[in-house]
């Protein structure tokens, strides 16, 4: 004989069977039990999200401000990159190219681009590479429409490099992007 609240007469061709109470208090627990899985499911689903919602995001622009005014210390690193990378990603033919990749850095791009936006028509802008001491002569002629639309100038480059004592001259032509960075390549 089984003693306690489950007292029950066992015959040989019965089975055992607790209670009605206890076998709803056991389905509860279960129901309960699965309650608290699936809270523990939500609350580290929610967990990861948040954490992924605090990782950065790449948009595809690269040093690009946030909002709507940018200070003028990302927009000059983003003038900056951006000169490069058109200045390089679109040179043609040997002279020009050895001479924007190898010997150029960021300072006399920065100085290509702004004599090929703002320099005067047939007056020759000049600098020296404070780090190199390279120099370099610009003289860009008047701007022109191309069948495209684009804004283009046609100019002479001169560089002194690596302390040689005769000017080596390229005449180029470039052209403003969508962007407003100046691309170029060497006229034939």
């Amino acid at each position: 004989m089984v003693s306690g609240s489950f007292s029950r007469k066992l015959l040989s061709n019965q089975t055992f069977l607790p209670p009605q109470s206890t076998v709803q208090n056991t389905l509860f627990y279960q129901h309960d039990l699965n309650n608290r899985k699936t809270r523990r499911h939500i609350v580290v689903l929610l967990v990861l999200f948040f954490l992924a919602s605090c990782a950065p995001v790449q948009t595809g622009k690269k040093n690009q401000a946030h909002g709507k005014k940018k200070n003028k210390a990302a927009s000059t690193r983003a003038v900056g990159h951006d000169i490069e990378a058109s200045l390089r990603g679109e040179v043609k033919n040997s002279a020009l190219t050895l001479l924007v990749n190898q010997e150029m850095d960021r300072y006399d791009r920065e100085q290509l681009n702004h004599v090929f936006e703002r320099g005067l028509s047939g007056q020759t802008s000049s600098w020296t590479n404070p780090d190199k001491g390279n120099q370099y002569r610009l003289s860009p002629l008047p701007a022109f429409q191309t069948i495209g639309k684009s804004v283009c100038r046609k100019a002479k480059i001169e560089a002194l490099i690596n302390g040689n004592d005769q000017f080596e001259t390229i005449n180029s032509k470039a052209c403003r992007a969508n962007n407003g960075q100046w691309r170029i390549s060497q006229e034939k």
